[in-house]
């Protein structure tokens, strides 16, 4: 169970768009079966009539979870990177870096390359701005 209960996190820090769903269900499949094992023993046929209102105590619990969610997942996978003064760094600036430290041997290998593109593709550089940005960076 516990194995299970680490793939889930792992899983839930890898997706982080999914973790409210993650933990919906969760919170649900617990209920259920604290519903299904102690509800008929306290309120007999009227066990159903308990899990309808976890239910929907879970829905207008939904907006609170969601901004736990998102706090959550943010702080496992930051969305954005931002500067110690809170600001967003200038993707220039994020590849301006890594070319630096890419080019810091003084030369550029195959893997360092897909790197470099990889990320100029995700920050969405041009070619012209990769270009200029690591001729800077080999002469550093």
């Amino acid at each position: 169970m516990i194995d299970l209960l680490r793939s889930a996190l792992a899983w839930v820090a890898a997706h982080p768009q999914w973790t409210l769903a993650a933990v919906f269900l969760l919170i649900l499949f617990i209920v259920a079966q604290l519903t299904e094992s102690y509800a008929e023993r306290f309120v007999g046929q009227f066990g159903w009539l308990l899990g309808a209102v976890a239910a929907g105590a879970l829905l207008f619990a939904l907006e609170p979870l969601q901004r736990w969610t998102r706090r959550v997942a943010e702080a496992a996978v930051p969305s954005t990177a931002t500067t110690s003064t809170g600001g967003a760094l200038d993707p220039r600036e994020v590849y301006r870096e890594a070319a630096r430290i890419a080019w810091a041997d003084g030369m550029l290998d195959r893997s360092e390359r897909a790197i470099l593109d990889g990320l100029a593709s995700r920050l969405g550089l041009n070619v012209d701005e990769t270009v200029r940005i690591e001729r800077e960076a080999s002469r550093a």
